[in-house]
């Protein structure tokens, strides 16, 4: 057994509720997809950011599901997306996403948007996002939770919990010079804030416009 396999056993010992021995986290793999699709959309409105849209009448609810199951097709298809499956009993019981990101600049928008030749106001940006910092080398190099999700027949057994301290481990081990990770939640997911913020993440201190505008907020953790 390697080092790898030994360190998430280890975690997995460690969470209440957890049997280490039927339990493991592996590398997402195509047998997966099918398990992994069905628990993202379980509860599409707890896991999906951005359902206030439906509530409001801005989209219907199956443009809002067609439009994440694509999006969680090409997350799972990236191979800039590092995704952990966790398996229990001999079925997929979770998984999680992230990657490697940075801060967003003013100068990266001006490019997107000169590529694809639409006008920007930078005036307007910045009244918009006062604290954007204006050029790349400004922005420091962060880690995204992109993803987390656990079987409804599996939770209330620790396997969040699990998983999150897995990815974190994993993000420390991939780039030791990220000193943070970040990720969004809906609002209205009390039970998911209630894990992030028990694992030490905390409220970002801006809040991105666009997240509260799709009734999401941001946490942050350093992981210094």
């Amino acid at each position: 057994m390697n080092y790898k396999n030994l360190l998430c056993l280890s975690l997995l010992a460690a969470i209440p509720g957890c049997n280490a021995q039927q339990t493991t986290i592996v590398e997402y793999a195509p047998s997966h997809k099918d398990a992994v699709m069905e628990i993202a959309f379980q509860d599409p409105y707890n896991f999906c950011c951005g359902s206030v849209a439906v509530t409001k009448g801005a989209m219907t609810q199956e443009l809002f599901i067609s439009e994440n199951k694509k999006g969680m097709q090409a997350l799972l298809e990236s191979p800039m997306r590092t995704t952990k499956v966790l398996i229990a009993e001999g079925k997929v019981a979770g998984f999680a996403a992230f990657y490697k990101t940075q801060e967003l600049s003013l100068e990266a928008m001006k490019e997107a948007a000169q590529s694809r030749n639409i006008p920007l106001d930078e005036n307007q940006i910045l009244m918009a996002m006062p604290n954007l910092k204006r050029t790349k080398a400004e922005c420091e190099a962060h880690a995204l939770l992109e993803t987390l999700a656990v079987s409804k027949e599996f939770r209330g057994k620790g396997y969040g919990r699990a998983l999150l301290k897995h990815c974190a481990t994993e993000i420390k081990a991939k780039w030791p010079q990220i000193k943070k990770v970040m990720l969004d939640v809906n609002a209205s997911n009390s039970v998911a804030r209630k894990l992030y913020e028990s694992e030490g993440f905390v409220l970002s201190p801006i809040q991105p416009r666009h997240l509260v505008m799709m009734e999401c907020v941001q946490y942050e953790k350093s992981l210094n």
